[in-house]
């Protein structure tokens, strides 16, 4: 972690400690990266200060770098079979990576879809915290969002979520405890989408443990 986000955490820590550990873990997760990095953020019960509702309320509103965003948080609850000993594996969720990814997106684009009106970026972030056999690597977000399913199209299309201006992955660079502690680096993998109408800014998660992708020509990633 940087000086400035050691200095920022340490400042941060009694806050998330006083209000964000009796919410969603997830949640938490994100907020903690949020203060990490010194972004301003109002949750969703605070959300009528900050912009107009137009609906389901989504979970945070964002100020950082210049830019403001809304995002969902979505989080995985019951373990995949991935990585398991086969008698275990035979009792968990037997969905691959990608369609366990894409109900969640598919989620916290419904649930975003009303505030395109608003004009600015939205953000679905994906955790896994709870750690329960997700992978969480780009490869599989990929596979997600951008592989045609069975005869179909694929999620995210140019015809189709093209208000979701990107997904992200939260991670954890050196390790992922629940709940968070002060000593926990926070990061994200994101992948922007190509379709979106209003762009995610490149200049908001830069840390140099972040990851941000973009499909390049041949519908392959390339990291930015």
């Amino acid at each position: 972690m940087s000086q400035t986000r050691k200095k920022r955490a340490e400042a941060g820590f009694q806050l998330l400690s006083e209000h964000a550990l009796a919410q969603n873990p997830a949640e938490q997760r994100f907020e903690w990266l949020l203060i990490q990095r010194g972004f301003r953020f109002w949750g969703e019960d605070e959300l009528e200060q900050v912009i107009t509702v137009l609906g389901k309320k989504p979970d945070y509103y964002v100020r950082a770098a210049g830019c403001s965003f809304l995002a969902e948080v979505e989080s995985f609850n019951k373990p995949g079979p991935f990585g398991m000993p086969l008698g275990q594996a035979m009792a968990m969720n037997p969905l691959p990576p990608a369609k366990r990814l894409r109900t969640p997106v598919r989620h916290a684009a419904q649930q975003l879809r009303p505030y395109e009106a608003l004009k600015i970026p939205l953000l679905v972030v994906l955790d896994n915290g709870r750690k329960v056999g997700i992978p969480t690597n780009i490869g599989d977000l990929w596979d997600a969002l951008f592989r045609p399913e069975g005869r179909g199209q694929a999620l995210l299309n140019e015809g189709n979520k093209c208000h979701l201006s990107a997904v992200a992955w939260i991670v954890s660079t050196n390790a992922d405890m629940l709940p968070v502690t002060e000593t926990q680096v926070m990061n994200v993998r994101l992948i922007h989408n190509p379709h979106a109408v209003i762009e995610f800014p490149i200049n908001i998660f830069t840390d140099e443990e972040d990851q941000s992708f973009k499909v390049g020509p041949n519908g392959r990633l390339v990291e930015m």
